[in-house]
Order: structure tokens, then C-alpha cells, then sequence
């Protein structure tokens, strides 16, 4: 029996070895997204804040009034999407399959574009004390604590979440190959290669384990050794005869032996 758990051993220490060989990128791609998306989702929400400047000129706001600043940043983003992974954690084995990686999203945090039109929030505008708000030229007013009809800044959000959807069921490999010439700068191309290779791993990882249980005799009767082994023992036959056409002679008298 050591010959065959050995070689039982040394196959599935190989297998285990190659799968994680064949799984590297992969890995490190879902990794690369993982963080990607962190970021996003923390940028998600950031906003410029709404300020009295506390001066109606330009050149005489004290510091730091003038400053723009930031609010609904999460300081410790990583903290909140942790708690938020752990409880999806149930759902993670039905996630991370071929099928569905055949079709899913990628979220980005991008800008608001230059605008060529009306004024958009955020934007600088002229506090009411009054009513309390700050309105810039063209744009809607926003609520801010106003000391005076001084400059204020109407805050709002400054980036907005894009997705890319990534989807194999037309095409496996993203439609990567008919993106040409291959450029790591550019984000659909990075995008759909790290798909290819997170769906590539996520099929070597899920493939199934060995079978070979130690405990059931049906793990042993196909190894050579083994069954040439039992065959010397107990019927007294040479190597070829046993692992040939006498084959049959070996298991029954081990059987009645052992299990």
C-alpha cells in the first residue's frame, strides 16, 4: 500500500503545484480588480463641500476659507469594504465560476467632463445669508450656512461612476483577439485580458480534486504495483502474470484479507 499512497501523494502534490502554476495571473489579476474597485467604491461618493469664503472680493478671503475641500470620503475605506465582503461570504463559491464570469461588471470613477454649456455643481457662486444658500451663475442653488452674500463654493460631486461590462457568452475570450495589437495602457484591453485569466483560474481551481480514497479498496485496484504486490503475497504470481491476465486473482484474496 506505501508505493501506492506515495505515488497517490507525488500526483496530487504535482497537480496541486501545476494548477497553481497555471493560476498565477489569474490570481493576480482578481487581486489587481479587487483593489481597482475598493478605490472606486471609496471615490464614489466624494463630493467638493459646500463653504461660506466669508469675503464678497476675491483678494480678501483669509485662509483657509478659500480652500476647496472634500466630504463623504472614507478615511478608512478598507475597514467598510471589508465588513461589506464578509457579508457576502456565503455567496462567494457561486460567484467565482465560469459561468458567471461568463458576464459581469467592471466599475471606474471618471471625472465629470469640462462643461461647455450652463455652469454644473460644483461650482463658484454668490451666498445669500438670507435663505441660507449659495448659487452660482446658471446653476441651481445649494443650502450652506452663509455669514454674509459673500463667495461661497455650491459643492457637488466631482467624479461618477462608468461601467464596463465584460461578457464571453458571444465570444470566450472577451472579444479580446479583435481588439488587435495588444496595449497595456489601455483599459478595455487590460480589462479583458485579466478577465481571460481570473475565468482561467477560476476553471483550473475548480476542477475536481482527487478522487483516491485511502479507505476504499476501488482506489487501489488500478495501480500496477499494488495489484502486483497482493498477487506475490497471497497467490504467489510473478509481476507479469498479476498486472496482466491473472489480474483478477489478487483483489478477491486481498479483499477477504484487509477489508
Amino acid at each position: 500500500m506505501l508505493p501506492t499512497l506515495q505515488k497517490q501523494l507525488q500526483a496530487a502534490t504535482a497537480t496541486r503545484l501545476n494548477s497553481a502554476r497555471r493560476s498565477i495571473r489569474g490570481v493576480v489579476a482578481a487581486a489587481n480588480l479587487t483593489g481597482h474597485q475598493t478605490a472606486t467604491g471609496a471615490m464614489h461618493n466624494v463630493e467638493i463641500k459646500s463653504a461660506d469664503t466669508g469675503n464678497t472680493a476675491a483678494g480678501s478671503i483669509a485662509a483657509p476659507a478659500a480652500s476647496i475641500n472634500f466630504k463623504n470620503y472614507e478615511s478608512n475605506g478598507l475597514a467598510t469594504c471589508h465588513g461589506r465582503i464578509n457579508n457576502k461570504d456565503a455567496e462567494f463559491d457561486s460567484w467565482a465560476t465560469p459561468a458567471k464570469l461568463k458576464k459581469f461588471e467592471i466599475f471606474s470613477s471618471v471625472p465629470e467632463p469640462d462643461q461647455a454649456g450652463p455652469n454644473r455643481l460644483p461650482a463658484i457662486g454668490i451666498g445669500n445669508s438670507v435663505a441660507n444658500t449659495c448659487t452660482p451663475n446658471c446653476a441651481e442653488a445649494v443650502q450652506v450656512t452663509m455669514a454674509g452674500n459673500n463667495i461661497c463654493v455650491a459643492g457637488g460631486k466631482n467624479f461618477k461612476t462608468t461601467a464596463t461590462e465584460l461578457d464571453a457568452t458571444a465570444d470566450a475570450d472577451y472579444s479580446f483577439n479583435k481588439l488587435g495589437t495588444y496595449d497595456h495602457t489601455n483599459q478595455d484591453h487590460y480589462l479583458k485580458q485579466a478577465a481571460i485569466d481570473i475565468t482561467a483560474a477560476a476553471t483550473t481551481l475548480g476542477a475536481a480534486a482527487s478522487r483516491f480514497n485511502p479507505d476504499d479498496l476501488n482506489s487501489f485496484i488500478n495501480d500496477d504495483d499494488f495489484i502486483a504486490a497482493v498477487g506475490s503475497i497471497y497467490a504467489n504470481l510473478p509481476r507479469d502474470k498479476e498486472t496482466g491476465e491473472e489480474k483478477k486473482y489478487s483483489i478477491q484474496p486481498y479483499h477477504k484479507q484487509f477489508w
